[in-house]
């Protein structure tokens, strides 16, 4: 889960420096090459948001999400607080010390509310969603408006004989919530692309994984139960050969 107190606005080459001047931000270079700019706008709830000014010649929804990229890869990663959720002291802290995340939530502590609340203050903007359940039901009730959840996976209700009763699901209204499923297919054409940036971030060390490997096919019912109750430490795997 994400806070974000930041926006992007593309701009065409030949508005750039009127925008800039109404917002009154210092032009800035950043690390991709894009020249932009940050400003703090007051918004609708009361607080202020980051607004990044951006030159962007192209058009079309690919080219904006680029200029995104670009963008997001230049910013001080302290304007964003990324907490995770795990179950037990040991996960948690591989999150936090490995990964980097600010915090994690320990799930099986049975304090998730109030733990949400403590380490997410002002709430969630986005949620990658991964498990489903009493989290996403939990996750629901700190959403900000007009916050957007990631459905990746639903992991709590794969094993369940019957449906999770949501008893949240009225925040996806009242907060104005986008909530969409996402299944790495839907972008097919862009697996090559995907596998020369992912090689070169383990390259770089900057992408970090575990797994947990049972041997033998006769195994895999095993690593499927781990798996099912949250015994694996990463991915979960298993050895043929």
């Amino acid at each position: 889960m994400t806070q974000v107190d930041f926006a992007l606005i593309t701009i065409r080459p030949d508005e750039f420096a009127a925008v800039l001047q109404r917002f009154r931000t210092k032009v800035e270079k950043g690390k991709s090459g894009r020249t932009y700019g940050i400003s703090q706008v007051p918004t609708k709830t009361g607080k202020n948001c980051s607004v990044a000014v951006v030159r962007c010649s192209e058009q079309g929804n690919d080219a904006a999400q680029q200029v995104a990229n670009d963008v997001i890869n230049d910013l001080d990663p302290q304007m964003l607080l990324v907490v995770g959720i795990a179950g037990g002291k040991t996960k948690c802290d591989y999150v936090v010390k490995e990964l980097g995340f600010d915090a994690c939530i320990d799930y099986k502590a049975g304090n998730l509310l109030a733990d949400l609340r403590e380490h997410c203050p002002k709430g969630v903007d986005v949620d990658f969603e991964n498990v489903g359940g009493v989290i996403l039901d939990t996750v629901l009730r700190v959403m900000n408006l007009f916050s957007r959840i990631v459905v990746c996976g639903l992991i709590a209700e794969y094993s369940a004989t019957e449906p999770y009763g949501y008893k949240m699901l009225r925040s996806v209204l009242v907060n104005r919530i986008k909530m969409q499923g996402m299944i790495f297919f839907d972008w097919k054409d862009r697996y090559s692309e995907a596998l020369d940036g992912l090689s070169g971030y383990l390259a770089e060390g900057k992408l970090k994984y575990r797994e947990s490997i049972v041997d033998g096919i006769d195994k895999a019912p095993k690593g499927l139960i781990a798996l099912l109750k949250g015994d694996n430490f990463g991915k979960q795997l298993v050895k043929l050969a």
